[in-house]
């Protein structure tokens, strides 16, 4: 095949996954967001802990779809020894209002997390957008399940900020 058609071949084929790029469906809206949180041991006294959180759901949605919310819930500070997969896991509630007002929960868990790196937990559930608007998330409840049960809710409404957003239309 001669220089210049492969160039024209290479063109061709640069066009048509541009124009395949440009009709898919729209990308995530995510944000990292900080929350603080009263957590209780069993058995412990209250202390407050900060969490980074990340959910990532679908830019745009129609009425009655159903699009799929991921959630990851990470401590702030690094972890001083070496976690295996698995060891650590949690439920968290996610809070839609708006388009979606709903509540449900994320069932999350880990890879493996190297020493030095900040423990984090993570999942995804499926909710459906049953009207026009704008639907927000942003997580509400934080329990860890295993090996040690934890409970923690949001300081106060103000202490966890919406940490994505979906436009129905």
């Amino acid at each position: 095949m001669s220089l210049r058609r492969k160039i024209s071949v290479g063109a061709i084929v640069a066009t048509a996954v541009a124009g395949l790029t440009a009709t898919s469906a729209a990308p995530a809206a995510a944000d990292t967001v900080r929350g603080v949180y009263n957590c209780v041991p069993l058995g412990v006294v209250m202390y407050q802990d900060t969490f980074d959180i990340t959910i990532t759901a679908p830019a745009t949605a129609t009425p009655g779809q159903t699009v799929t919310v991921q959630v990851t819930v990470a401590q702030t500070e690094p972890t001083t020894v070496a976690i295996a997969a698995g060891r650590y896991q949690a439920v968290a509630g996610v809070e839609i209002s708006g388009a979606g007002a709903a509540s449900t929960s994320v069932t999350l868990t880990h890879t493996d997390i190297p020493i030095g790196t900040p423990p984090w937990t993570s999942g995804s559930t499926q909710v459906t957008l049953p009207t026009e608007g704008t639907a927000t998330y942003k997580l509400g409840r934080y329990n860890t399940t295993s090996p040690h049960r934890i409970y923690c809710v949001p300081a106060n409404q103000s202490s966890v900020p919406v940490a994505a957003t979906t436009r129905v239309s």
